[in-house]
């Protein structure tokens, strides 16, 4: 029973929409933390809540951003296809 967890798991991690998905959720946090680190004037104990919110909102618009991403690029690939179909 194991292996089909593995199986799973395996294909999600190797899928492609997933993994840009994922990095940009991980870009969108660190961009989150330093923005947010930033603007409290640094790494204090005061800004802390400063920059786990600023984190949690980059890991929100990361995320976002990686499935306009990949909505982006299946949309690109479908009007190739069409075009490829109305000039051959």
């Amino acid at each position: 029973m194991d292996y089909i967890y593995y199986d799973h798991s395996y294909r999600i991690r190797c899928n492609k929409k997933v993994m840009i998905v994922d990095r940009m959720g991980i870009l969108g946090t660190g961009a989150g933390a330093i923005t947010a680190a930033v603007t409290a004037g640094g790494l204090t104990a005061a800004g802390a809540p400063l920059i786990a919110g600023g984190a949690a909102i980059g890991l929100a618009a990361g995320t976002v951003t990686g499935s306009g991403l990949n909505t982006a690029l299946k949309f690109k690939r479908l009007v190739q296809h069409v075009l490829n179909i109305a000039y051959s």
